[in-house]
C-alpha cells in the first residue's frame, strides 16, 4: 500500500528552513519554482504553461494516409456457457465503437512527418479530430431521419444498418455540410441548415404532418489517438515505418 499523507499536512516553513514536525523533521524545505505541469481532469498544459481544455478540432486526419488504414466497428458482448452447453449472451453496448490503425497507411517519410505533426498538435490522446473511413463514409442513398408532425423542425442525421431482423440506427454527428441533401415527402428541400458539430438538420419550416424526411450525406468519424507515444523506425532515407498508430472513435 502506498504512503498516505496525514490530514492536514504540516505547514511549510520558509524557504531553507527545516521542518520541525516529527513526521518531516530534518528535511529542508525548497519550494517548487515551476508552475504545475498538470491540470484537472479534462485539462492540459499549453506551451506557455497555461491550462488548456480538451476539445474537438474540426480538422481531418491526412486523407491519403487514412485511406490506407485498417479498422472498423467493435462491440462488447458477454457470453456465459451454461452446464448444459447452451449460451446466454448479453450485449453491453447499445452503440458500436470504431477503432482504426493508421500505421498501415504510412508509406513514406513524408507521410510519417505529417502524422508526427498532427499527433503533436493533438497532444496525443488529448484532443479529438475527424477521420474519414474509406469503407463507411456516406449514407449509401436516402436515409429516413424523421416524420413531420407540423411542429418539429430539427432532425438528427442517422444511418440505418440492416433491414429485417434488428436494424441498427447510428447517429451521424460529423457530416460534411455541403454534401447534405434533404427531401420531404420525396420533394427536394433547399431551406435548411446543418450543424457540422452535431449532425442536426434544421428546416426553415416544419414538414407537414406525416411527411417523411430523408437525407443523403457524406460524413466523418470523430476520433482521438489511442496512444500517447509514437514508436517510429526510419528504414531508409525516404521511408518510415510506424507499426501501430491506434485511433478510437469518440462517442458523442
Amino acid at each position: 500500500m502506498g504512503w498516505v499523507w496525514p490530514t492536514p499536512l504540516p505547514a511549510s516553513p520558509a524557504r531553507g528552513e527545516v521542518f520541525r514536525s516529527s513526521l518531516l523533521r530534518g528535511l529542508r524545505f525548497i519550494p517548487n519554482l515551476h508552475p504545475p505541469l498538470a491540470g484537472r481532469v479534462g485539462e492540459g498544459v499549453s506551451p506557455n504553461y497555461g491550462v488548456s481544455k480538451m476539445s474537438f478540432h474540426p480538422i481531418r486526419f491526412p486523407l491519403d494516409i487514412a485511406l490506407g488504414a485498417r479498422g472498423g466497428p467493435e462491440r462488447a458482448t458477454d457470453i456465459v456457457t451454461l452446464a448444459s452447453g447452451r449460451e446466454e449472451r448479453n450485449s453491453r453496448w447499445a452503440r458500436s465503437r470504431r477503432k482504426y490503425n493508421a500505421g498501415y497507411g504510412v508509406k513514406s517519410r513524408a507521410d510519417m512527418q505529417a502524422v508526427l505533426a498532427f499527433f503533436e498538435e493533438r497532444r496525443g490522446r488529448f484532443h479529438s479530430f475527424l477521420w474519414r473511413d474509406g469503407l463507411d463514409c456516406s449514407s449509401d442513398g436516402s436515409q429516413v431521419i424523421g416524420t413531420g408532425d407540423g411542429v418539429k423542425r430539427a432532425f438528427q442525421l442517422v444511418k440505418k444498418y440492416g433491414a429485417d431482423f434488428d436494424p441498427y440506427l447510428r447517429a451521424i454527428t460529423k457530416p460534411v455540410a455541403s454534401s447534405v441533401l434533404v427531401a420531404m415527402a420525396g420533394m427536394g428541400a433547399n431551406d435548411f441548415s446543418v450543424d457540422e458539430l452535431t449532425g442536426i438538420v434544421t428546416l426553415d419550416a416544419p414538414p407537414a404532418l406525416g411527411a417523411v424526411v430523408t437525407a443523403e450525406f457524406v460524413f466523418d468519424v470523430p476520433v482521438r489517438f489511442d496512444t500517447d507515444r509514437l514508436d517510429i523506425e526510419l528504414t531508409s532515407f525516404d521511408a518510415a515505418e510506424a507499426p501501430s498508430i491506434p485511433l478510437i472513435e469518440v462517442l458523442e
